[in-house]
């Protein structure tokens, strides 16, 4: 795990570096992306409310969600290359906003 958030957030500022690490912790602590259940996996000494201003702050960080996405598309490529029917896709639509766009948003299943 340490290993993967330092691929990923290599090059970093420190903060963002953290960052990267707590929510990798977080997502696989707890099975959910959603900051309160990562902010609990965290276990501060902060009150959650707290952890999770920090981390939405993070989250917003400019240049961040791109960066992240671009070396996990990097690290997935040589693991799917040469396979056919194969395709990687990074949806970035905020989960509370998928509902709303469906009628917009067309997907391609191979």
């Amino acid at each position: 795990m340490f290993k993967f958030s330092g691929e990923l957030s290599a090059g970093l500022p420190k903060v963002a570096r953290r960052f990267v690490a707590e929510m990798v912790f977080g997502i696989q602590a707890r099975g959910s992306v959603r900051l309160t259940e990562v902010g609990r996996a965290l276990g501060e000494r902060i009150s959650l409310k707290k952890t999770e201003e920090r981390l939405s702050r993070q989250l917003g960080r400019r240049g961040l969600e791109r960066e992240i996405q671009r070396r996990l598309i990097e690290q997935a490529a040589p693991r799917i290359e040469g396979k056919s029917h194969r395709y990687l896709m990074a949806d970035s639509i905020p989960e509370e906003e998928r509902n709303s766009r469906n009628s917009r948003i067309s997907l391609l299943c191979t």
